[in-house]
């Protein structure tokens, strides 16, 4: 998937994948693994982070909060109403994230442009 994909599928528009035939490759492969994959995933981030912040913030903030609260509940029903300061930490920083989140998408929202693009048409 690349960004153009990403930028079309966010947008509203469609997108039909077209096979091709090619040759078979002559020559060895420069794919490093560790660098490449790493590259890979930064670049995903990157596209995720532009167009759908929100999909990357909120399962993170699901989990530290889900972790939070159950930490929580543990805390009040065996340490006898008194909460740890960690748990707190757990639940401030899930709060932290959701709202990050949520303003990343406000802003990707507010600047996205609206390109109103004719149909092509064939002569």
């Amino acid at each position: 998937m690349t960004t153009l994909t990403m930028a079309f599928l966010t947008n509203g528009y469609s997108v039909k994948y077209v096979p091709i035939e090619y040759r078979k490759r002559s020559g060895r492969s420069k794919f490093h693994w560790l660098a490449d994959t790493r590259r890979y995933i930064l670049q995903v981030v990157r596209m995720i982070l532009m167009h759908e912040p929100i999909r990357f913030f909120g399962p993170i903030a699901g989990w530290v909060g889900t972790v939070g609260g159950g930490k929580l509940i543990w805390d009040v029903t065996t340490k006898n109403f008194r909460v740890a300061s960690n748990t707190i930490v757990m639940l401030g920083v899930a709060f932290a994230l959701a709202g990050i989140g949520l303003l990343a998408d406000l802003l990707v929202q507010l600047n996205k442009r609206d390109y109103s693009v004719l149909p092509a048409t064939r002569e």
